[in-house]
């Protein structure tokens, strides 16, 4: 009985700082590579993205509009390590695919 209660009680001391740790990174790592904010539009063609406080620059790929300018946009993939990648825009839910830079 006496190992059980010991058991329990590490188990519930690694749970809880696993928990703590993760809370506290998340706290001190706001980056979400998959969300951005829009910062210009060009002719419904040309974006420029903020990314994890970097400004990325996107060419359309398929038709996107009604884009615009302060847009919060999440991305189905990251806009770092593709050629193509797509984004759905939060306001609208406008889906909008987008080549990325190289």
């Amino acid at each position: 009985m006496k190992k059980i209660i010991i058991a329990s009680i590490l188990l519930t001391l690694t749970v809880t700082v696993g928990y703590v740790y993760a809370s506290l990174y998340a706290e001190y790592s706001p980056c979400n590579s998959t969300v951005g904010k829009v910062l210009k539009v060009v002719n419904d063609e040309f974006f420029t993205i903020s990314v994890c406080d970097e400004v990325k620059e996107f060419k359309e790929f398929s038709y996107c509009f009604n884009v615009q300018a302060g847009d919060t946009v999440f991305f189905d993939g990251d806009p770092d390590k593709c050629d193509v990648v797509g984004f759905t825009v939060a306001r609208n839910e406008v889906q909008c695919g987008v080549l990325c830079q190289q």
